[in-house]
């Protein structure tokens, strides 16, 4: 399964993308605060960059995922991994549980 593949299908799975990108936005728009006026991101830009971090966050979880996996372009292989008892739950909690820069909870 490649990159692609992955985010599309964990996507599918996940219930923490919305949270996290609830707690990005957020942490965006304060580092935005803090810039000159001039310098201030417009909303599309933080969405944007709300993203990059989104996609961060997965691809390092892919790499991580693919080094246990034995054949990494079998997708029956991905589907169990993901699919396995509370993989998912553990997952999830961990990406909820991503404290940003300065944040606090």
């Amino acid at each position: 399964m490649d990159l692609k593949e992955f985010i599309k299908y964990f996507e599918s799975l996940t219930t923490a993308k919305a949270e996290f990108c609830n707690k990005a936005t957020a942490h965006q728009q304060k580092i935005n605060a803090d810039r000159a006026p001039a310098r201030r991101w417009n909303d599309a830009v933080v969405a944007v960059q709300v993203e990059k971090m989104w996609l961060e966050v997965v691809e390092k979880l892919y790499d991580n995922i693919k080094n246990t996996i034995t054949k990494s372009q079998d997708p029956v292989e991905w589907h169990q991994r993901l699919e396995a008892e509370d993989f998912m739950d553990e997952v999830d909690d961990s990406i909820r549980g991503i404290e940003l820069d300065g944040e606090e909870e």
